[in-house]
């Protein structure tokens, strides 16, 4: 029998952006982990934190109700200890208390708290969330330029009344909260990069969360991220011996709730249900993600 002291633990920091599916992941990982349907998934040793929120949202969760975003004031810590059946190595999958507005104030204010600094300085993986169905785009502009051609009228025109358009007023302001998902992503983890100087390896899943609702249009979650966030896809791989990636397609509700449900209520085992897609994984093992990055610390 392995010793508890002998067990190596590794500590893994989830992030994301506002409404990229954390909340639902982990009410559907506390079921996974809690109830023990999916044969191969990681096993809860114990939990630190709020142990009636996660009662709360997996109960919605069963009920086919949305879960739920997180609000700060609402948002508690939560540390689950997961590990393999039998197993030497353990994970320590950490949820910050703090919602994804948080993360987008790292972007726009270029600081973070000290609890949260803490938490980056001791993580040896991370899991980096985003909605399928949510990632804004950059603005080409082309469109731009035919708006200020457009907006400023013939060359003769503009020589004969040059104080006829308030030219400043004319234009949009920019508000560093709608600059596109990618570029904000990149910018999370360049500061963390940054944090982490000493360490030579950290390595990250991206899930890509809402799975369902596009998983017929692509091949596969990496394509996805190719094409949907290019930016964040080239990032990783010019950097992938400072941070191996790897990245999964995740449904955890497995279908939209706005519509039939009844095709859910049929799974005899609601794990059954979540959908997961990726490199080596197994179709309903929402664990997938943490394994990889614990094996590849």
């Amino acid at each position: 029998m392995t010793s508890r002291a002998s067990i190596a633990t590794h500590k893994q920091l989830i992030i994301g952006l506002p409404e990229t599916g954390k909340t639902t992941f982990l009410a559907a990982l506390w079921h996974v982990v809690a109830s023990r349907e999916v044969s191969n998934s990681l096993r809860l040793t114990r939990l630190d934190g709020d142990r009636k929120h996660l009662n709360k949202i997996r109960k919605a969760w069963l009920e086919f109700r949305e879960v739920g975003r997180t609000v700060q004031t609402t948002e508690q810590l939560v540390t689950m200890r997961l590990s393999v059946a039998g197993g030497t190595e353990s994970v320590e999958l950490i949820f910050p208390d703090m919602d994804g507005e948080s993360f987008r104030q790292q972007w726009v204010d270029r600081k973070w708290t000290k609890e949260y600094d803490d938490l980056v300085s001791e993580a040896d993986g991370i899991l980096l969330f985003v909605h399928s169905m949510k990632a804004v785009g950059p603005d080409r502009i082309d469109p731009s330029i035919d708006e200020a051609v457009s907006v400023l009228g013939d060359e003769e025109d503009l020589a004969e009344d040059a104080t006829a358009i308030d030219y400043e007023a004319s234009l949009p302001q920019w508000n560093s909260k709608d600059a596109p998902t990618q570029v904000q992503l990149v910018e999370l983890l360049q500061f963390i990069e940054h944090r982490r100087h000493d360490v030579s390896v950290l390595p990250i899943a991206v899930v890509v969360s809402a799975w369902d609702i596009i998983m017929t249009r692509y091949d596969s979650a990496e394509e996805w991220l190719s094409k949907r966030l290019p930016l964040l896809d080239q990032y990783l791989k010019a950097n992938i011996e400072r941070f191996p990636s790897r990245v999964y397609g995740i449904s955890a509700q497995g279908a939209p709730l706005d519509g039939d449900v009844a095709d859910l209520q049929r799974h005899e085992h609601q794990s059954d249900r979540i959908i997961v897609v990726g490199e080596g994984c197994e179709p309903h093992d929402i664990t997938a993600p943490v394994k990889w990055v614990m094996e590849t610390e």
